[in-house]
């Protein structure tokens, strides 16, 4: 078991390392990048919140977590830029208490219904990193952006630290986690609990 649970939080740090390559694109022809929206702050999550637990977020990584490979992700591109003779613009970050399963099954905090109705939350914490990498993309040189993002012919630090981070990651099927969670998610749909809530709540708003 705890064999199985390492080299799935390993999977998982490879989709997280692999999305964040994503949001490193090179910027655009005229240099600059859509700015990202401001993060909005959201509600703190109640006790019901909290406690709605899944055996499955044990293979999830939390806030904290990510936080931790955000920043290792930074070091290991300020080393490289160092050895460049260049200054990599290193981010703190404090991430948000984690509550996974917050709108599983749609919102269950009353203030949260009143406030955002049935819409989706405001990620916090996306909506900052964003913000943070592009004002520091903003204040790179021509040179320091080259370096860091690479150019069509050499790839740069940022991807050297993506290779770094996934070096001891196994090859295992990532993706199972999100099929037993989206399985289980149908299943409880539909069960006698769910529906029979389902109705009354129907009933009620009628």
């Amino acid at each position: 078991m705890r064999h199985r649970r390492i080299a799935a939080l390993a999977a998982v740090l490879a989709a997280i390392v692999l999305a964040l390559a994503c949001l490193h694109q090179l910027p655009t022809v005229s240099g600059s990048r859509r700015s990202p929206p401001p993060a909005v702050p959201v509600p703190a999550a109640d006790q019901e919140a909290k406690s709605l637990l899944l055996p499955v977020d044990a293979y999830t990584l939390d806030t904290p977590q990510t936080a931790l490979i955000l920043s290792a992700e930074d070091r290991l591109t300020a080393a490289c830029m160092a050895r460049l003779h260049l200054r990599w613009p290193q981010l703190t970050r404090h991430p948000s208490p984690f509550t996974p399963n917050r709108l599983r099954y749609g919102p269950i905090e009353p203030q949260v219904a009143a406030r955002y109705g049935y819409h989706e939350l405001p990620d916090p914490d996306l909506s900052r990193r964003e913000q943070q990498s592009a004002e520091r993309d903003a204040g790179l040189s021509p040179r320091q952006r080259a370096a860091a993002y690479g150019t069509p012919h050499r790839p740069g630090c940022r991807s050297q630290a993506h290779t770094r981070l996934l070096a001891q990651v196994p090859d295992v099927p990532w993706d199972l986690l999100n099929q037993i969670t989206t399985t289980s998610y149908g299943l409880a749909r539909r069960s006698h609990a769910v529906t029979s809530a389902g109705r009354r709540w129907n009933t009620c708003m009628r």
